[in-house]
């Protein structure tokens, strides 16, 4: 979509975002929130999507697969979801991916519940 600050941005758009449902459960250990990436380096001809708007909108892309209505309907509470986005320059992605890896290998070093998973752990 076209904005003010487009002259100012830097284009073709090469940051990771992450979109997270947060789980609302009251027990903190039965929570799990749902996450999806979307990592721009795995568009094949990404021109259409990732560079400088030349109309009014580019093409969509995104994650149509982040999670069934059902669960998605699960993440409400009290008429209301929290959805957290991220949005990471694609190395400091890679650096908290490794320190998110280490930190996972200690977790279960010690036994830890997991609170966060992907979406492809759902039915």
């Amino acid at each position: 979509m076209k904005g003010e600050y487009d002259g100012i941005l830097q284009w073709p758009f090469r940051m990771m975002v992450k979109i997270t449902l947060i789980d609302q459960k009251p027990k903190i250990e039965d929570r799990i929130n749902v996450s999806f990436t979307i990592d721009p380096r795995m568009l094949n001809d990404s021109a259409q999507f990732l560079h400088r708007p030349i109309s009014e909108r580019n093409a969509s892309f995104g994650a149509q697969t982040f999670c069934s209505l059902e669960i998605l309907e699960s993440y409400m509470h009290q008429d209301a979801m929290f959805v957290k986005f991220e949005v990471f320059p694609i190395a400091e992605a890679e650096l908290l991916g490794r320190n998110m890896e280490k930190s996972e290998k200690k977790k279960k070093q010690h036994a830890s519940p997991v609170v966060s998973t992907n979406y492809q752990d759902y039915p």
